[in-house]
């Protein structure tokens, strides 16, 4: 997402965890100072790592509004309440500038999500399309 930001004039929404946000930290620094005003994060924030075993990510013991100043992101809304997610997702898609949107859920997840298992059916099936 940060390549193709800087190579097109479309806004670019990235939709990412709290686990893997605070997992790729490094990659959130270059986002923050490499990337266009086009470049626009939501970070879907259960406060849990679901996908490796439900652990706590302890997320909520940071202040993400300090935390996405400094790394570059001018503009930063919360959504605590699904009423809000209209409004703050036309927000940020009317945004000038780098935005970062944080979007508090509960936890909890599909019984019946598949996760992918076979990796290399599914590179070949990429290469070859």
């Amino acid at each position: 997402a940060l390549g193709y930001s800087k190579y097109t004039s479309r806004k670019v929404i990235v939709l990412d965890g709290d686990g893997s946000f605070l997992m790729h930290m490094g990659s959130m620094v270059n986002v923050g100072n490499l990337a266009k005003k086009n470049y626009k994060y939501i970070l879907l924030n259960n406060n849990c790592h679901e996908s490796v075993g439900s652990q706590k990510t302890l997320i909520n013991s940071i202040d993400l509004r300090i935390l996405s100043k400094s790394l570059g992101f001018k503009k930063y809304e919360e959504v605590k309440d699904i009423s809000e997610i209209d409004k703050k997702i036309k927000k940020l898609i009317n945004s000038k500038d780098k935005f970062f949107l944080n979007v508090i859920t509960k936890t909890g997840s599909i019984k019946n999500l598949t996760r992918p298992k076979n990796f290399l059916e599914i590179k070949k099936k990429f290469v070859n399309s």
